[in-house]
């Protein structure tokens, strides 16, 4: 981070300063909401969670080296500043801070798919450009503000994720971005419990545009029913009317894909290494970025060969005994049914352990459904379900006429006993549930045995 005074953080946050004025003109070289991570110096923001109300770590901050902490109520101890709402506070900061930069910024949002997008992309324009990004999956309130944080004046360009799972969020986010270009990966159902519609999650995403700079271009999956009705937008996929699209794609399962990418000017043949046909897009995504900032074809060949997937995220792993894909970081129908067909392209016994998928609302039963269904349209060997809609998805998947095993259990920790007697060697296994199921629990346990 490039360090700030605290008059400039003062006039940032409107807070009220108490404490030495000579302290003013002190520069903090960090900005943090985990009072672990005070130390050289930095200035403290105080968040309410779930769990936690983060004013009961501002000692501990101080003890382990803040040189100053916003707080929401007065404090016997200086220095601090009061403010109103820490989290204001905090995305006030880190708009005002971003805004010390020139680096264009490239915003990311979709309902599924974000995070492949994004580092597909910055595989790509690091080709070219000194990158920076979210780190993890830190696109969220309190992420995207940390995010900001680590910009600096090494940068050329920035990537940001913004997640969102109730109205509203998108737009203050987008308040913080501001966004140069604005990128929209699909509109599916994930999260449709707090927005009812997919027409509501598309007025959510397009929230990104609000604070977006002057001439903003926008990029869209133009495959996508409701994107493609973007007015003005470069739009990408597989369908013929998208300015960038792909053609002659050939699965070469857990090994990846190739494709032709067809452009105005021309086209050139693709290799990703990363496995799943939604990598299609992704690359597809990344492309289209590549031509708005001018990268060769050869950098952008480059940039999508050295993509790999991230923990979590159809990311293959090879054990003495199992071939793993790892896809436990979240589930929608639409990650799902991706994951299923990766799954379906293997050449051993194919195993599917799938657990809940969440916010779904009263469409859960329904949308797990149809996941069973699905499993039985690519024919798995072995099917293996947890959680509070596992009997949802083996109606589905009976009622589809899938003949193989079918074994459910209640939660995952009964789940795990009962694989060691279920799994045998040479299978490869497919893991894919929602985050709260917490399954890199299993993914950890098959590596392990």
């Amino acid at each position: 981070m490039k360090p700030v005074s605290v008059k400039w953080i003062i006039h940032s946050t409107g807070g009220r300063f108490f404490g030495d004025p000579a302290l003013l003109d002190t520069l903090i070289p960090n900005i943090v909401i985990d009072s672990r991570k005070c130390a050289g110096g930095a200035l403290y923001v105080p968040i309410k969670g779930l769990r936690f109300d983060g004013h009961i770590f501002i000692d501990g901050a101080r003890e382990n080296g803040a040189a100053l902490v916003l707080t929401e109520h007065p404090l016997e101890k200086e220095p601090y500043i009061l403010v109103d709402s820490a989290l204001d506070a905090l995305q006030n900061l880190a708009k005002d801070y971003l805004s010390l930069f020139s680096a264009p910024v490239i915003g990311i949002t979709g309902s599924v798919g974000k995070t492949s997008t994004k580092e597909m992309v910055y595989s790509v324009l690091s080709q070219k450009y000194r990158m920076h990004k979210n780190l993890g999956n830190l696109n969220n309130q309190t992420g995207l503000p940390q995010t900001i944080f680590t910009m600096d004046d090494s940068f050329e360009l920035s990537i940001m994720e913004l997640g969102t799972n109730h109205f509203g969020e998108i737009e203050r986010l987008s308040r913080m971005a501001r966004p140069d270009i604005c990128l929209f990966t699909n509109i599916g159902v994930s999260h449709i419990e707090h927005f009812k519609t997919r027409e509501g999650i598309l007025k959510e995403k397009m929230e990104m545009l609000t604070h977006a700079k002057p001439g903003v271009k926008t990029v869209v999956n133009g495959d996508d029913d409701l994107l493609c009705r973007t007015p003005g937008a470069l739009t990408y996929g597989l369908g013929e009317h998208n300015a960038i699209r792909a053609a002659d794609v050939v699965d070469l399962g857990l090994e990846g894909l190739s494709f032709t990418a067809i452009l105005p000017e021309g086209s050139f043949p693709v290799r990703v290494k990363a496995p799943g046909k939604h990598q299609v897009y992704n690359a597809l995504a990344a492309i289209a970025l590549g031509t708005l900032f001018d990268l060769s074809v050869e950098q952008m060949q480059a940039g999508i060969a050295a993509c790999r997937p991230q923990h979590g995220r159809t990311d293959v792993i090879h054990t003495p005994r199992f071939t793993l894909i790892d896809d436990t970081y979240n589930a929608v129908l639409a990650s799902a049914v991706t994951a299923l067909d990766l799954l379906a392209t293997a050449k051993t016994r194919r195993v599917a352990i799938l657990g809940d998928m969440r916010e779904l609302g009263d469409q859960g039963d329904s949308l797990h459904r149809q996941v069973g269904a699905y499993a039985a349209k690519t024919a798995v060997d072995l099917l293996i379900l947890a959680g509070e809609y596992a009997a949802a998805m083996e109606a589905g998947a009976k009622e589809a006429g899938l003949g193989c095993p079918i074994f459910c259990y209640p939660d995952r920790d009964a789940l795990e006993a009962a694989l060691p007697q279920l799994l045998k060697d040479g299978d490869t296994v497919l893991i894919k549930a929602s985050r709260g199921l917490e399954f890199e629990h299993t993914v950890a346990l098959l590596e392990s045995i």
